[in-house]
């Protein structure tokens, strides 16, 4: 390594140290806060004072922790409605197409690195204590490929996490700089930096991340420093044939193309994330990372600042008094039942020989005392003072404290599946939907979080899925399928290309029910409806058999379908589609049908003026009448299925063309029957 290199290694690995320094001191009290809030909520709710005085007086220290029933409840509605990410062209270059490839493919990304473990980590902590952490990465996709793949995974420890204090954004999308740290057994860290002098985990610590106990004395940590790098440079608004354009300095030619001219021109600062894994001592590893923020997301709880010091809480930070009145009553309420605590009235020298007894009387079948005192004067029993204390009184202080519980949480007995005076379904869907807005802020930070994680996401694809590749999406119906991206292919004898060079794209995030849900949601509305309007099975029994999930559902539909009358038969994007020329045909067919049966009624109504002159004539011609007319009619039904059978076999060219002849040749005997028809009625006519 060059004295050059050596410099500029530990001018890095100084202002890494001078950053993470900064993260300390500015997030200790938020840490030092947040690391009580966890261990509370992990049952440790006794002060070190109390259980040191209850300890030595043997007296109860009972924990009911219903905290977690609180935090579960709100992390878990987050669970129900999952955050989902919609990506939309933004300018003229980009098209919706592409669009929805983008989208298909953020999809991919976090089913391929279970996002959904780092969302619901991160939200966990944000409900618990205040924040959480995940952090976005690129890798290889297996060791035998030079392809990489995006992912998103969780901080299981959010205290691994440090961003920039100074960042103003509640998702850290303005930060500067940031840290992860890492821990290693020695024969990991071996493994992975072959090269690299084994350092301490002391170098790299702050508040609630100690390293484990389980590496002891063979261990070693290594931090993943996020800086952002700035560059000088111009940026030139360029004007050519083809409209303006805006380009760096740097990426610019020497000489313009003819035609083009600098229209405006401006300073600017180009920023770079750079990555550096490094120990105490030295630069382990060192990359670019494809976007212009740095990848370690941020999602927080209550957000509190007061005269310029910020406080990062989550639920359990109100609830603590709450919770040490429901224990203390509790215990004291356990405390006053236990007879055994009660107090006993004895004369002096009652005892006297037999205390080891009485003081662990709980414990004895029989006790024996001295029947007469120090003055020899006879004596009864001893007797047992009743306690001081009101167990209702007790009760009713236990009960305020789990009512102030809820209070605090806005989250009532209604929403924790417990009867209230509700009694219809809609007032208890209406309780439940008041708890969920009493904290919905949790729901709204998390759907914010999760847009910037995707918009950085979206911005890294094109830099990331480079070259022409074949990559899998996923669409919001949860099917998969694989695409070409960056090069041409045909498509339903269309050529297409799904560029992610070309345009740019934004990511908008909603927050509801998943896909699964819905399905469930409308299997239920559909299966009702079926029962209350029968007709939705005559005309969509295909759908209402596609919502339901169960074996063979899809099959079932299919069949369904196929019973379909042809007109309700809509056909599928694979399927094919009647040509033009075949449906201009079919529309002059269906009107020389008309005007035919137009003709047969006109013969028809002249026969039956003519048959008032001559009643006996007319009989016989009416029978020789009715039968040509049930032929016509029979012909004409024929007709009808074969016009009805041309929809169904428009596979082929060959089969329309015989088709065709076949119904040509029909439509000419028809022709010539029906006018043979009205010649034998007229020349009857005219005989009679």
């Amino acid at each position: 390594m060059s004295e050059r290199d050596k410099k500029r290694d530990k001018d890095v690995i100084e202002a890494a140290k001078e950053h993470f320094n900064l993260c300390e001191e500015g997030e200790s009290d938020n840490r030092e806060g947040g690391l009580d809030d966890l261990i509370f909520l992990a049952g440790e709710q006794w002060s070190a004072w109390a259980k040191q005085e209850r300890l030595r007086d043997h007296r109860p220290m009972l924990v009911v922790n219903r905290l977690d029933q609180f935090v579960q409840h709100i992390t878990n509605s987050q669970r129900q409605n999952r955050v989902s990410a919609k990506v939309i062209p933004v300018d003229d270059k980009a098209d919706i197409e592409t669009a929805e490839v983008r989208q298909g493919l953020l999809r991919h990304i976090e089913y391929n690195s279970r996002a959904d473990y780092a969302y619901d980590t991160a939200e966990f902590y944000a409900v618990a204590m205040g924040w959480g952490f995940w952090r976005l990465a690129r890798r290889f996709c297996h060791a035998h490929t030079f392809d990489q793949d995006l992912f998103v995974e969780r901080l299981r420890n959010p205290f691994q996490g440090y961003l920039d204090p100074s960042h103003d954004q509640p998702d850290g999308s303005d930060a500067e700089f940031g840290f992860i740290t890492v821990d290693f057994t020695k024969e990991e860290y071996e493994r992975q930096f072959e090269a690299s002098d084994l350092a301490g985990a002391k170098d790299w610590a702050g508040i609630g991340d100690n390293p484990g106990d389980w590496l002891k004395d063979a261990q070693a940590r290594v931090v993943e420093y996020f800086t952002k790098e700035y560059r000088k440079d111009t940026l030139y608004l360029v004007r050519g044939p083809s409209g303006v354009e805006e380009v760096l300095k740097s990426e610019m030619p020497e000489t313009l193309p003819q035609g083009f001219e600098v229209a405006r021109e401006r300073d600017t600062q180009v920023p770079t994330v750079k990555i550096y894994t490094l120990n105490a001592i030295e630069i382990l590893e060192e990359e670019e990372w494809p976007g212009q923020h740095i990848p370690l997301v941020k999602v927080i709880g209550n957000e509190l600042d007061v005269n310029g010091k910020l406080t990062l809480k989550g639920i359990v930070r109100n609830l603590k008094d709450a919770q040490r009145q429901y224990n203390f009553m509790l215990s004291a309420q356990a405390e006053a039942i236990d007879a055994s605590k009660g107090q006993v009235l004895v004369e002096e020298g009652q005892l006297e020989g037999h205390e080891s007894e009485w003081q662990d009387m709980s414990k004895r079948k029989v006790l024996t005392y001295k029947g007469v005192n120090v003055n020899g004067k006879p004596l009864g029993p001893p007797v047992r003072l009743v306690p001081n204390v009101s167990i209702p009184a007790m009760t009713e202080a236990r009960m305020l404290a789990a009512d102030d519980l809820k209070a605090l949480t806005g989250v009532y007995d209604a929403a924790l599946g417990a009867r209230s005076n509700e009694t219809s379904g809609t007032a208890i869907n209406q309780r439940q939907q008041q708890t969920d807005t009493a904290n919905f802020h949790f729901q709204d930070n998390l759907t914010r979080s999760v847009g910037h994680s995707t918009r950085m996401l979206n911005d890294a694809m094109s830099h990331v899925y480079d070259g022409e590749r074949v990559i899998r999406i996923i669409g919001e119906d949860d099917a998969h399928r694989v695409v070409k991206i960056n090069q041409d292919f045909t498509e339903n004898n269309e050529t297409k290309r799904y560029d992610f060079a070309v345009g740019k794209y934004d990511v908008v995030c909603t927050a509801g029910p998943s896909f699964q849900s819905k399905r469930q949601q409308a299997s239920e509305l559909l299966v009702g409806l079926a029962k209350v309007a029968p007709q939705i099975m005559v005309v969509a029994p295909d759908y209402v058999m596609k919502s339901i999930d169960v074996p063979y559902g899809q099959e079932i539909a299919d069949r369904f379908k196929k019973m379909l009358p042809p007109q309700l038969q809509e056909q599928e994007d694979g399927d094919q589609k009647v040509p033009p020329e075949v449906q201009q045909k079919l529309a002059a067919l269906m009107q020389q049908h008309e005007l035919l049966t137009q003709a047969l009624n006109d013969a028809n109504q002249k026969l039956e003026s003519k048959s008032v002159e001559t009643e006996s004539k007319e009989r016989v011609e009416a029978a020789k009448l009715a039968l040509e007319q049930q032929r016509l009619a029979l012909e004409e039904r024929r007709l009808d299925m074969e016009m009805a059978k041309l929809h169904e076999q428009l596979n082929s060219a060959e089969s329309i063309a015989l088709l065709k002849a076949e119904v040509d040749a029909i439509k000419v005997g028809l022709n010539l029957d029906a006018q043979a028809a009205a010649q034998e009625a007229g020349a009857a006519a005219e005989a009679m």
